[in-house]
């Protein structure tokens, strides 16, 4: 019976060692950490104002003056009164001030003067009513002075430059290349004339005169 207990106990323990000596250690497996391969997304710029096609520069010491061509408003025989406009911007880089002026040439046939004394616009956060600077005027009665005379008013006015600026960063080329912005020119007599402006050369202009002040 002794010898039976000693032969159980053996073939136990033997069994027993088998089994410990087959299972493979338990080892904690560290998971390598992923980094992300996708590049950084780069800051967002400014479009190139790219609709712009031709301005002049003029300098004359410290003083420099752009300007964007003419913006002629199409033509009808339904209408009557024309304004084809341009924007300059004035920099002067001793100060680092930068004047932005509206120029509107209005054309129109009456029998009498209207004189566009007076703009309206929108504002970056009001409506802005001011006068307007005459520089020219024109009149040719040529043909038949029973439906009057071709009238031609050169004036001109300022804008704030947080505007031009306003319009310039919220361009874009592709969504706003043919848009405008517009003001009302008031006469002294007579009805109001809306008159326009590409976004796209303000843009261009402000983009210009601000790379005229870095050299």
């Amino acid at each position: 019976m002794f010898k039976q207990t000693l032969l159980l106990i053996f073939l136990f323990s033997s069994i027993l060692l088998q089994s410990c000596a087959t299972q493979a250690p338990k080892e904690s497996i560290k998971k390598p950490v992923l980094e992300s391969t996708q590049p950084a997304k780069a800051a967002t710029t400014p479009p190139i104002t790219s609709a712009i096609t031709s301005m002049t520069s003029t300098e004359t010491g410290d003083m420099v003056e752009l300007s964007t061509k003419l913006f002629k408003e199409k033509r009808s025989r339904i209408k009557t009164t024309f304004v084809d406009s341009y924007v300059k911007a004035i920099i002067n880089k001793k100060t680092g001030e930068i004047t932005y002026q509206i120029n509107s040439l209005a054309e129109y046939k009456d029998h009498d003067k209207r004189q566009y004394k007076k703009v309206s616009y929108s504002a970056v956060t009001q409506r802005e009513q001011k006068e307007t600077i005459l520089l020219d005027y024109q009149i040719s009665c040529q043909g038949s002075a029973y439906s009057g005379c071709i009238h031609t008013e050169h004036v001109t006015f300022n804008v704030e430059k947080a505007l031009m600026e306003h319009i310039a960063q919220n361009y874009t080329d592709a969504k706003d290349a043919t848009s405008t912005w517009r003001y009302q020119l008031i006469p002294q007599s007579g009805r109001n004339h809306s008159a326009q402006l590409l976004l796209s050369e303000i843009a261009a202009l402000v983009e210009k005169a601000n790379n005229k002040l870095k050299k």
